[in-house]
């Protein structure tokens, strides 16, 4: 089943409209079509909202493109890729071997502070560890600690925090250098044909 219909039947369960849906995440009625329509894909951060709104885990949102990909193998793909055993990824995030196993072959679910801390251990983003298409994940995003417990961050918040902590000559500075980027074709958006 695909993310939309996913999105659609957990929206359904919960008796919400699309316009409600829409309205408790700030988005038009329209949007949530489009997502439930599948003619866009919610980012990252945008599943985990309505996932909380609908009262349903983010991964029961998400699509098995390849039936092949689950999270748990790409938990085990990058440990192996560290050249890690269960053992010593276990004793890095703190958890037993056991553990570990079952989070690799889906028997346990990831809390969101478990997965963070794994993608920590293992040197990539959560994205990559719940991203189960091809290629490379939408949106990359890794986890930062609030007061409230670990949450996702975008590169744009990590952007937006660090510039914060600049006084007004280096907020000046900072957009400055951003703006000379935008110039740079490297660091460019591709125009769509």
């Amino acid at each position: 089943m695909s993310v939309g219909k996913n999105i659609k039947n957990a929206r359904k369960s919960k008796g919400l409209s699309q316009s409600e849906l829409g309205e408790a995440l700030s988005v038009s009625q329209a949007m949530i079509a489009q997502y439930e329509n599948g003619v866009r894909n919610p980012k990252i951060e945008t599943l985990y909202k309505i996932a909380h709104t609908l009262g349903v885990h983010p991964f029961d949102l998400i699509e098995e493109s390849t039936p092949t990909t689950t999270i748990g193998k790409n938990i085990q793909r990058f440990r192996e890729k560290m050249n890690l055993t269960q053992e010593q990824l276990g004793e890095i995030v703190e958890l037993d071997t056991e553990t570990i196993q079952q989070y690799e072959l889906d028997k346990k679910q990831l809390t969101r502070k478990i997965l963070c801390k794994i993608a920590e251990a293992l040197n990539v983003t959560t994205s990559h560890l719940i991203w189960l298409g091809d290629g490379e994940p939408p949106e990359p995003m890794r986890c930062i600690a609030t007061p409230y417990g670990s949450r996702l961050q975008t590169k744009k918040e990590e952007l937006d925090l660090a510039f914060g902590e600049l006084n007004s000559t280096g907020q000046s500075e900072a957009v400055k250098r951003v703006r000379e980027l935008t110039y740079i074709e490297e660091y460019t958006k591709k125009e769509e044909e």
